[in-house]
């Protein structure tokens, strides 16, 4: 018993010293530059790639399956290109959450739709942001948070301490954080119902009960009907987000896109217009797009599995 006790009362120790120095490293990242912050995302990228780990023939199955027509050669130079991004992201978001809100809208050097974004956040419908895994969203956030406080899904951590100070990060940006359980979605329902604005990542992959197959890139994905369920319920209105990052650390444009498609009723015809809209905003930037998810893991019945 008293070795059992010893190793329990390690693990949260052990837990704390990695997530400060996490804190640490994101902190000192916080002090350089954008472009001297890319620079050491790309060394970390290409370590990825020469490193061939799971991450690296995951991203490579998922470019193979979403662009056909691209040759091996091809789908290599974007995989690898792919994770030299996915490394900038990476530590980009661990200094924008040092970062003053200030700091995180000076490198943002054009919106497009804003006024569009403005609007829907006056009606009184309520708003469902639509943001997918593309380059920086944390990003996002002063952008938002300039118009409307909004409401969004959290899951917490492997590294349990890391927890109240990325909740801190979130919740100076305007933000509430709801876990991602029952409760949240009944807080977003209620933020919705008020006209307020919600924020959702609609490309993971839900639970198997949470979810249906439609098609993105072609392939059928099991897809979350949790916005289906929210637009038809509360009748809210729904826009796509994405940051494009620029070269050389010069910053980011924004984009705002119409995605009032996926409000209707056909469940299939709602999840098949998601994943339309982000798929458009993917192929405009495919390299920035995070590809080393599984993204396809659960397959229709009788479908071969891809990892």
């Amino acid at each position: 018993m008293k070795i059992e006790s010893t190793v329990a009362d390690l693990i949260p120790a052990a837990e704390h010293i990695k997530a400060r120095a996490i804190i640490w490293f994101y902190q000192l990242l916080s002090l350089l530059s954008l472009r001297s912050i890319q620079r050491i995302g790309t060394v970390l990228g290409r370590l990825l790639w020469v490193s061939r780990s799971r991450m690296t023939k995951t991203t490579v199955t998922n470019l193979r399956l979403c662009f056909p027509e691209l040759s091996a050669t091809e789908i290599d130079s974007l995989a690898q290109k792919s994770l030299i991004e996915t490394g900038k992201t990476i530590v980009e978001t661990g200094a924008c959450w040092n970062w003053s809100l200030e700091k995180c809208r000076s490198v943002i050097l054009s919106i497009e739709g804003e006024t569009l974004f403005a609007e829907r956040c006056k009606s009184e419908r309520g708003l469902i942001l639509l943001m997918p895994h593309l380059s920086t969203w944390e990003m996002l956030h002063p952008i938002l948070t300039a118009h409307t406080h909004f409401t969004a899904m959290y899951k917490p951590p492997k590294i349990r301490p890391l927890d109240s100070w990325m909740q801190a990060v979130r919740n100076r940006a305007s933000a509430t954080m709801v876990p991602a359980n029952r409760k949240g979605v009944s807080e977003l329902m209620k933020t919705l119902k008020a006209g307020g604005c919600i924020v959702v990542l609609p490309d993971q992959e839900p639970e198997r009960e949470s979810g249906t197959f439609a098609p993105f890139f072609g392939v059928e994905t099991l897809t979350m009907t949790l916005v289906h369920g929210l637009a038809i319920k509360t009748g809210a209105q729904l826009l796509e987000v994405n940051a494009k990052r620029l070269p050389n650390g010069e910053g980011f444009d924004v984009v705002f896109r119409d995605a009032n498609a996926v409000n209707t009723e056909d469940a299939r015809a709602s999840l098949t217009a998601m994943n339309a809209v982000i798929e458009e905003a993917v192929r405009e930037i495919p390299e920035q797009y995070q590809w080393e998810y599984k993204r396809f893991k659960r397959r229709p019945e009788g479908k071969a599995h891809f990892y």
